[in-house]
């Protein structure tokens, strides 16, 4: 699970809490150096990520807090983004496979 070191900006309704995210070096947080070297770099030393973050510690505003991402939802996220499309391509070639015959090659003999 990826860890990150913020702190509170303001309470929002519903238990959330709005988290400023600094990071320490450069790049994206979170994200491998051979990523963070064919990317945009937009993200220097000393940027910031603000996110909304569910408040299950009670922090107040201006606490230092850690905030966890579960992987486990960027894996499903990757499995359904590249399943729809497989699954689309899989359907094509079926419903084409049947309206042609079968992929019949006409012989010029």
């Amino acid at each position: 699970m990826a860890q990150y070191e913020g702190f509170v900006v303001s309470k929002k309704e519903e238990g959330l809490v709005e988290v400023m995210i600094r990071s320490s070096s450069e790049g994206i947080p979170g994200v491998s150096e051979r990523v963070n070297q064919q990317v945009c770099h937009c993200a220097a030393e000393g940027s910031q990520v603000t996110i909304d973050a569910l408040n299950e510690a009670g922090a107040g505003v201006g606490d230092w807090v850690v905030v966890r991402r579960d992987t486990s939802v960027l894996l499903r996220n990757a499995l359904i983004l590249i399943g729809i499309p497989v699954v689309g391509i899989l359907f094509g070639v079926i419903i084409s496979y049947y309206m042609t015959s079968g992929f019949r090659t006409l012989s010029l003999s």
